[in-house]
């Protein structure tokens, strides 16, 4: 269905998303992002949330490489959360937000690489890693300036995401 980009199947695609076997439905999101219609993007929006870590990963980069803008607030809640999630998840969340947001997400990311302040507590390395991989993502001077300033910084972590970032390696 994705690689023929049938349209007219996206809503028993969508039904697929239900299946308890979480291969049927990382199968489903896969054949749902080429086809790329709304109700797709839809339906990719709503797998963010699966309960599986694999599903939630194939989403995320479709609609991040997708640009879809309905898919941000959900995402959102990922990056600026607590979550209890592992890095490569992490990443891939960042990078969608990046993709998504564009540069309206330069201050929010600005914010999470920043090694704390006076007041401010310092975010933890693998978030800090993740936002700079996410400033990768965005063309501008800013964003690169950022990440030049970052290059030394004291945790290692954080040291090769910025250097993977400005390779413009961030995947």
């Amino acid at each position: 269905c994705g690689r023929l980009k049938l349209q007219g199947a996206v809503a028993g695609l969508a039904d697929t998303l239900t299946h308890p076997r979480s291969s049927i439905r990382v199968a489903a999101v896969q054949a749902l992002d080429p086809i790329g219609t709304s109700g797709a993007l839809q339906a990719l929006e709503q797998s963010l949330e699966d309960a599986d870590r694999e599903v939630r990963i194939v989403a995320v980069q479709a609609v991040g490489r997708r640009g879809y803008k309905g898919a941000l607030r959900r995402i959102e809640k990922v990056v600026h959360g607590r979550g209890n999630i592992d890095l490569t998840e992490r990443m891939r969340f960042f990078e969608a937000y990046a993709q998504i947001a564009g540069e309206s997400a330069l201050p929010a990311l600005t914010a999470m690489l920043a090694t704390g302040g006076v007041f401010r507590r310092k975010e933890p390395a693998d978030v800090r890693a993740c936002a700079a991989l996410a400033l990768g993502r965005l063309p501008s001077p800013e964003a690169r300036q950022l990440l030049e300033k970052h290059r030394e910084d004291k945790e290692l972590v954080v040291r090769n995401a910025v250097s993977r970032a400005l390779r413009g390696g961030g995947a």
